[in-house]
């Protein structure tokens, strides 16, 4: 999901390629630039959606301790999620390099930030006992690049986060 923000191609150099070590980690990446207003994104890796079936509101809208109360009805669960707030951009000053001119200009700034979500392998670094073998562990973190706004994000291996819901009001009928 995005909000006042387009989705950069993302450059040769910066494509995973699995041939080189660097990239053999990424597991997703994507650019994208913010333009004069505020904008936000949400990254969600492996999205999985639980819904409650439209059948239990026609009987529930008969229930006292539902009146006037929301209900969730739809959310979103993943094991990863990036949101980002960009920085509310504006104009960046340009001044002149010569000093007797006093006027300044100003630039349309462009906010990019670029976010990728990595994998690792390591194994313990604890000698174990002969012939027992160390067992790899993989660890999964979000990195960004460029970013100046305000960002929140997690990963862990089961699907328990929830950045995403949909609320219902239950009214008289």
């Amino acid at each position: 999901m995005s909000l006042n923000v387009r989705s950069l191609p993302s450059p040769t150099h910066c494509r995973p390629n699995r041939n080189t070590p660097s990239a053999q980690g990424v597991i997703f990446q994507s650019r994208w630039q913010f333009k004069k207003k505020r904008g936000a994104i949400l990254l969600m890796h492996r999205p999985r959606m639980t819904w409650v079936p439209d059948t239990f509101f026609g009987p529930s809208y008969h229930l006292p301790m539902l009146k006037g109360k929301c209900v969730v009805y739809q959310v979103w669960n993943c094991p990863g999620f990036y949101m980002y707030l960009s920085n509310k951009c504006g104009y960046s000053k340009l001044v002149s390099l010569y000093q007797r001119v006093k006027p300044m200009f100003f630039l349309p700034a462009n906010e990019q930030v670029t976010v990728s979500l990595r994998s690792n392998v390591t194994t313990r670094s604890t000698p174990t006992s002969p012939g027992v073998h160390a067992s790899p562990s993989l660890t999964v973190s979000w990195f960004a690049e460029s970013s100046a706004g305000v960002r929140q994000h997690a990963y862990r291996t089961d699907p328990v986060y929830t950045p995403l819901f949909c609320l219902r009001s239950v009214q008289k009928p």
